[in-house]
């Protein structure tokens, strides 16, 4: 059985990441390239526009306390920009970068955890239903129990004490022939 609310999640987060992981591509090849193209400088900007507006409610839904990702998003105005970066300003973003990609991979990593549990304890509480829910196997369940129950009353020795007073009953309560013509 699966949460579809923590598979959505997951899905999210990992494209998110996978985005995150664009952004710093394009960054970083502008750097080494020192030009862009006016479509390169498009993607960059969209792709930047989506990461701000998915950044904060990333944060606030895992509980991610995580200013890093938000400071790079700032410090990165465009490509061209990152051309002209400094080494001392390029190796600072990369640090911080990584270290938000190792946070972001920290949220996926816990939420898939709690998915490989949640699998495991639903795969037994469906394998459970399809037992129990089986009509043979109910039966089979039954039967089980029955002698579960006799084996257990026969070693306390309270089969023969009911045998015994069955037997008394009977043979008070079943007419002899004296019984018969006597009346």
């Amino acid at each position: 059985m699966k949460n579809k609310k923590l598979e959505e999640d997951i899905k999210e987060l990992q494209e998110f990441i996978d985005l995150w992981v664009s952004f710093k591509d394009q960054f970083h090849t502008a750097y080494q390239n020192k030009e862009t193209t006016p479509e390169d400088e498009k993607k960059f900007l969209e792709t930047k526009s989506f990461i701000a507006r998915k950044i904060e409610g990333i944060n606030q839904r895992f509980h991610n306390p995580d200013d890093k990702a938000m400071g790079i998003i700032s410090q990165v105005v465009s490509l061209d920009s990152a051309a002209k970066m400094s080494d001392m300003q390029l190796k600072k973003i990369e640090n911080d970068w990584h270290i938000s990609y190792i946070n972001f991979n920290t949220i996926i990593g816990s939420l898939e955890s709690h998915r490989d549990e949640l699998a495991k304890v639903s795969g037994r509480v469906v394998f459970l239903k399809k037992m129990l829910l089986n009509p043979f196997m109910l039966i089979i369940i039954t039967i089980l129990l029955i002698v579960i129950l006799l084996k257990g009353l026969q070693s306390a020795g309270l089969i023969d004490k009911l045998k015994e007073k069955l037997n008394i009953q009977t043979e008070e309560s079943v007419p002899t022939d004296e019984d018969v013509t006597d009346i």
